[in-house]
C-alpha cells in the first residue's frame, strides 16, 4: 500500500519517525515543514519511499523532491505564498539549510509511534486474524 511520505498523520514519516507535516495539500507551512524533513533526511543520508522502505537520500533526490513542492503548492493553493515557498526552496538547495526568517513556518505534528502492520506473506487475512485471536486467548 502506498502512503504519503511526509504529510498527514497516516504518512510514512508519522508511522516510522513519529512526526509529520500538518495539513492537507502543500501550502507555505506544510511545504516548509516538508523541506525541513528533506534537509533532515539529506543530513542523515537516507529517507523513505512511498511504500515505507528505507532508500538512500542523494543530492539529486533531495533537489527533485524539494523542487516538486512548488508545483504542488501551485496546484493545491495557487496563491502568492507559493512564490515565497519557491524562494525558500532555492535557498535550501543552495545552502542546505532553511533561511532564519522561514523557520517559524515549520509546523510539525507528533504522532504516536504505531508499527506498520505487515501481514504474513502467503497467509489469507482471515487465517491471520484467527491465528492472532487464538494467540491472544492462549495468553489471556
Amino acid at each position: 500500500m502506498t502512503r504519503a511520505i511526509y504529510e498527514g498523520s497516516r504518512s510514512v514519516y508519522a508511522l516510522r519517525e513519529g512526526m509529520y507535516a500538518e495539513g492537507h495539500g502543500v501550502n507555505l507551512r506544510s511545504g516548509v515543514t516538508i523541506l525541513y524533513f528533506l534537509l533532515r533526511d539529506l543530513r542523515r543520508g537516507w529517507t523513505y519511499n512511498k511504500y515505507g522502505q528505507r532508500i538512500p537520500m542523494t543530492e539529486e533526490l533531495f533537489r527533485a523532491r524539494a523542487r516538486y513542492l512548488y508545483p504542488l503548492c501551485v496546484k493545491h493553493t495557487n496563491t502568492k505564498e507559493c512564490d515565497v515557498l519557491k524562494q525558500i526552496i532555492e535557498y535550501a538547495i543552495m545552502y542546505h539549510r532553511l533561511p532564519e526568517w522561514a523557520k517559524h513556518y515549520v509546523s510539525i505534528g507528533y504522532a504516536k509511534k504505531v508499527p506498520l502492520k505487515v501481514p504474513i506473506v502467503g497467509v489469507a487475512p482471515r487465517a491471520y486474524v484467527n491465528f492472532r485471536r487464538r494467540l491472544l486467548y492462549a495468553y489471556a
